[in-house]
């Protein structure tokens, strides 16, 4: 039985409005060995032929055998099986991958060959015998014609297949390059079968063992010159060919084991393969990866936005370990004493009073600046923190902050902040506490709570400022003696008004243990100026009477503005002791728990600040109606620009068809082309995650960084992840797309 039968093959093409016939009633049989030419007019059902034995085009009538097993029932995977498997095509129009350099274009023909060096050592013999030796380094584009088909016919030979079906080989070459290519094919056909279409025989005669004539898609004449002796194929009773049959209606081929050296080699080709056709394609990858960009950039900004909860004041409660807060029924206040003597009746290691203010933001601004320029923190305890620069709080007039690193650059050790009470005046009077700044721990999420660390005594000393410095301070008479000197009159009723649009307070921990001189002694001539001498106890001065003073706060005031400063000392002679609630601190969370119940039992009321914490204000209704209604445009428009995305992308991969096409016909396994095109895409997606990596931080670090939230490495992650997912489905779409075609489709579609 011969190597390739056709018996009785038709071949129909149809339209809306018409059917032609390519070729019918074809009866021809083929073997190794043999160099067919088939000749006939344009039109004629050359072409026909020669699609049908490659397997680009199907049948409709007859059937055709290779080595003697039957392929009218072939699926589309059967036939690209079998054009992997048996054939090499030299194509009229080249079909060069053009991106590719001569020597990748003939190597990437040799992917069955998994010794790397064999594979090397055979593409240079064979780019040799086809005269390309010089030019192997050079793409297919800057070829000439007869050089590009020269590529294409070393490609077919390197394939190593049974059939090679050459469409006018010669018709781009100069007489010499085309005898040489014919005795090249001649040579070839020794062990193979050549069956070259042509239009003129006269150039192929004196190599042809075979010619065959059709005319009006039939075998007009077949003329033998050589015969050569037929092979034995499978028969119809073959225990071989059952099984065939069997595996083509379903069932499985057992698969080929390879060794691990050849699972090294097959990955190999398919990173080299997605790198090339990553590499040859800049333009087409260039607007891949800004596409991705545009993706990730989308998704990141937008998670930024909706995530951001770098506000300090976006948490319930300080969850410090430990914390159980603790109050009675009724109207009970706690003062020192009675905070200690709870503390110890239930083991706790401290307690803190007026804690409710470490559940509140702050607003800190730099010492002598404007109190419109603040930035919202909240208070903590420098207990068991850490700072990356400087040292954590050790005196009362000493803090540490905890920033992200956009805010970085707005503070240094050494400078000297405000904590106020609020951002607005208070009957027009501005408050706050000042403070040396000694340590900074730097973090990159600006989703955390933006901190202040304090010492016991500075939470202590801001807390209590808190409590008086909302209205009058009652029990503190300024006087001035004969002399000029303060007198201290605490028995008084007089009291300072803060109502008045011209003072302001700030309890200022560093004049604590200091004497304040003034320049000028101050007379009862110009009103009532109050100067800490020895006491060191306040001072109460017009700023124009004591050269280099400034208030700590600045903005609103001006020469005749007056600031009142109290030493810490003294500050603590005038403030209330007592708090309606203490919080304990325990050494860790079970010994809070523990605590929290025996609290409870004995009749207080008490609650562990990490429990509640995890508590929220508002129902789930609630939260969802302000996400959508803040956030809802936000994704929307990040969804749809993913979608648009996604449409391009698949249109701009679709501009590559004709390589997988060309590769489907170069016998590289069906594997290796479609991993090559997950590489591809995953090599466009690593600029795309740099440069929005890169424009994420930039907006971080920018003045608008604050609205910008730091999304966290888990949600990083998730994103790579999310369009990991997205990639692999591109690139499984695209290769659905191209094998769902035929390759004479996809090749006849690029080429036009």
């Amino acid at each position: 039985m011969a190597f390739l039968k056709l018996c009785d093959i038709g071949k129909i093409y149809s339209s809306e409005n018409n059917v032609a016939v390519g070729i019918r009633k074809v009866n021809l049989s083929f073997d190794k060995g043999e160099f067919v030419a088939v000749t006939g007019k344009s039109g004629s059902g050359k072409t026909t032929l020669l699609n049908v034995i490659g397997g680009l085009d199907s049948y409709e009538e007859g059937e055709m055998y290779i080595e003697g097993k039957p392929t009218s029932h072939y699926i589309k995977a059967d036939w690209d099986e079998y054009v992997a498997k048996y054939v090499s095509f030299i194509f009229q129009d080249y079909n060069i991958l053009e991106s590719f350099t001569v020597f990748e274009n003939i190597e990437f023909a040799l992917t069955s060959v998994k010794d790397l060096k064999e594979r090397k050592r055979r593409a240079l013999e064979i780019a040799e015998r086809v005269g390309l030796k010089d030019r192997l380094n050079t793409k297919g584009v800057k070829l000439s014609g007869g050089e590009k088909q020269r590529t294409v016919i070393a490609r077919a030979i390197a394939k190593d297949s049974p059939v090679i079906l050459a469409d006018e080989p010669t018709g781009n070459l100069d007489s010499v390059n085309a005898k040489s290519i014919l005795a090249l094919l001649k040579e070839v056909s020794e062990e193979k079968l050549v069956i070259v279409v042509t239009h003129n025989y006269e150039d192929v005669k004196e190599y042809a063992t075979r010619h065959i004539r059709i005319f009006d898609g039939k075998i007009e004449s077949d003329e033998v010159f050589e015969k050569v002796s037929e092979a034995e194929y499978y028969k119809e009773n073959d225990e071989e060919y059952e099984k065939e049959r069997q595996y083509v209606f379903g069932r499985r081929k057992e698969k080929k084991k390879l060794t691990f050296q050849q699972r090294c080699v097959n990955a190999r080709d398919k990173f080299m393969l997605g790198l090339k056709r990553f590499a040859t394609r800049p333009k087409q990858n260039i607007l891949i990866s800004f596409m991705l960009f545009l993706a990730l950039s989308s998704i990141m900004l937008s998670i930024a936005l909706v995530g951001n909860t770098s506000s300090a004041g976006n948490y319930l409660l300080n969850d410090m370990e430990g914390r159980v807060i603790v109050a009675q029924y009724g109207t009970t206040a706690y003062d020192e004493t009675s905070a200690e003597a709870l503390k110890e009746k239930y083991g706790a290691k401290k307690f803190i009073m007026h804690d409710h203010y470490l559940d509140n933001s702050v607003d800190v601004i730099l010492a002598y600046q404007s109190s419109k320029d603040y930035k919202q923190m909240r208070l903590d305890l420098a207990d068991s923190k850490k700072v990356d620069k400087g040292r954590l709080p050790q005196q009362v007039n000493e803090v540490a902050l905890k920033l992200p690193y956009n805010f970085a650059k707005d503070y240094e050790i050494g400078d000297e902040i405000v904590l106020l009470s609020n951002t607005w005046d208070i009957g027009g009077c501005n408050q706050g506490v000042g403070y040396t700044v000694v340590g900074i721990d730097y973090c990159l999420d600006n989703r955390d709570p933006v901190c202040v660390y304090l010492t016991d005594e500075g939470y202590e000393l801001y807390a209590n400022f808190l409590r008086l410095g909302t209205g009058r301070i009652y029990g503190l008479i300024i006087e001035v003696d004969d002399e000029g000197f303060p007198v201290l009159n605490g028995q008084s009723s007089s009291y300072i008004d803060f109502n008045s649009d011209d003072i302001s307070l700030v309890i200022d921990a560093s004049l604590t243990g200091k004497t304040v001189q003034c320049s000028q002694k101050v007379g009862e001539n110009e009103g009532v100026y109050v100067l800490a001498l020895q006491e060191a106890a306040l001072l109460f001065c017009d700023v124009e009477y004591v050269p280099g003073l400034k208030p700590l706060i600045a903005g609103d005031f001006d020469s005749d503005n007056i600031v009142l400063r109290f030493s810490l000392e003294k500050f603590k002679e005038y403030y209330t002791h007592t708090s309606s609630q203490i919080s304990l601190i325990f050494d860790n969370a079970q010994a809070a728990e523990k605590a929290y119940a025996e609290l409870t039992e004995d009749g207080y009321m008490a609650l562990v600040a990490a429990d509640i914490q995890s508590l929220s204000e508002e129902s789930l209704s609630e939260k969802l109606i302000e996400f959508f209604s803040g956030t809802l445009l936000t994704l929307a428009f990040s969804v749809t620009i993913t979608l648009i995305i996604v449409v391009t992308l698949i249109k701009l991969m679709i501009l590559g068809k004709k390589d997988v096409s060309i590769f489907r016909t170069m016998g590289i396994p069906d594997k290796v082309v479609k991993a090559s095109t997950y590489v591809q895409l995953f090599l466009a997606m690593i600029p795309a995650v740099i440069a929005s990596a890169i424009f994420i931080i930039i907006l971080y670090f920018a003045p608008i960084g604050d609205v910008i939230a730091f999304m966290g490495w888990n949600s990083a992650i998730m994103i790579a992840l999310g369009i990991a997912v997205l990639l692999l489905i591109l690139a499984a779409v695209y290769n659905r797309l191209i094998y769902r075609q035929k390759i004479r489709k996809g090749l006849r579609r690029a080429n036009k």
